[in-house]
C-alpha cells in the first residue's frame, strides 16, 4: 500500500479534515458545512479519491480512515487523542465561526453587478490607479 502520510495538504483539505474531526459526534453537520464552501467540495473529492476519507452511503457520514488519521497527525490538525490542535481549531474557525453559527454564503449571481436597474454604474473599482496604457486598452 502506498504511504500517503507525507502528503502535503492545501488549506481547504486541512479545513475539511478539521471539520470531520470536530463533528464526529454530529456527523450530519459535516455535509451541511461542505456544501456551503465550494473549496471544501473540491477537497472532499480529492481526499475521497486519495482514500484519505471515506463516505458511508448507508449512514450518509464522512469517516477519516487510518490513512487520513496519519495525514492529519502529520499536518498537525489533530493530536494523538484525535482532538483538534491549535492549528486544527484555527482551520475550523476559518470555516465555522466560534459561536457555532455559519456565515451564509450566497450562491446567487448578482445580475446587476453592483449597479441598479438602468444604471451605467457597474460597481467596478475606480480607474485612478491604472496606467494610461491599461485604461486605453480597457476603453478601446
Amino acid at each position: 500500500m502506498k504511504r500517503l502520510s507525507t502528503l502535503t495538504l492545501n488549506n481547504s483539505q486541512q479545513q475539511l479534515l478539521a471539520v470531520i474531526f470536530a463533528n464526529k459526534e454530529k456527523p450530519m453537520n459535516i455535509a451541511s458545512i461542505i456544501v456551503k464552501h465550494p473549496n471544501l467540495v473540491g477537497a472532499r473529492k480529492l481526499l475521497l479519491s486519495l482514500n484519505v476519507i471515506e463516505y458511508n452511503e448507508k449512514t450518509k457520514q464522512y469517516i477519516v480512515n487510518d490513512i487520513g488519521r496519519q495525514v492529519s497527525l502529520d499536518n498537525d490538525i489533530i493530536d494523538d487523542s484525535e482532538a483538534l490542535t491549535e492549528k486544527g481549531q484555527q482551520l475550523l474557525s476559518s470555516i465555522v465561526p466560534t459561536n457555532g453559527t455559519q456565515q451564509p454564503q450566497s450562491t446567487e449571481f448578482d445580475m446587476s453587478m453592483g449597479g441598479t436597474a438602468g444604471s451605467t454604474d457597474l460597481g467596478l473599482p475606480p480607474m485612478e490607479g491604472f496606467s494610461p496604457l491599461f485604461k486605453q486598452l480597457l476603453n478601446g
